[in-house]
């Protein structure tokens, strides 16, 4: 059991919406990753892509057979909907790096909690946080490390909530938790 409370509040209010309209299902998972499709567009734009490479990219995100499943499965809301609220925190974050505002980095904060509580993955966003940095020349100081403390706090309880949820199936209450771990470690690099 993986811990995804917003994936699965997506699917509750669909369904009191729409009464398990599959249509509905599938409709919200392509309006989903056609706003993901969006986001890489802005976000190539904003790092430097000309517009016309920004759009190919994009295009070819958006058709790339390696998103059918998260588009076509139902249960792969959690896909579309991390990957939307994660490029949305990323865009928050660029923005915060060029106007140095509070705004902008409460809503990286904001998207990216998000983002977790609809898929784990999403806990890689500290260390994208990073990447940006560098790629956009920012050195790396004392500053630059404390402003992804809070998303490395919102992490701890959020995987106690995971392992809890394994150590209640688990003969070996260890065993299930640090093999998962181990496994979605080398499954990420």
């Amino acid at each position: 059991d993986v811990y995804i409370p917003l994936t699965m509040l997506s699917f509750a209010l669909e369904y009191h919406s729409f009464h398990g309209a599959p249509l509905a299902s599938h409709l919200n998972n392509v309006f989903l990753h056609l706003g993901v499709v969006f986001l890489v567009y802005c976000l190539a734009l904003r790092a430097g892509v000309p517009e016309r490479a920004a759009g190919m990219a994009a295009f070819i995100f958006g058709i790339h057979p390696l998103h059918v499943e998260a588009v076509a499965w139902i249960s792969a809301r959690k896909d579309v909907l991390s990957t939307f609220l994660y490029l949305l925190a990323l865009l928050q974050y660029l923005t915060y790096i060029r106007t140095r505002k509070p705004a902008p980095y409460l809503l990286t904060l904001l998207f990216g909690l998000l983002s977790m509580l609809a898929k784990p993955m999403a806990a890689s966003l500290p260390l994208v946080l990073f990447v940006c940095d560098g790629f956009f020349g920012r050195r790396l100081t004392r500053q630059c490390l404390l402003e992804k403390i809070p998303l490395v706090l919102m992490l701890f309880p959020l995987a106690w909530l995971t392992l809890s949820r394994h150590w209640g199936h688990a003969t070996d209450p260890l065993s299930v938790p640090i093999l998962t771990w181990v496994w979605t470690f080398m499954f990420y690099i």
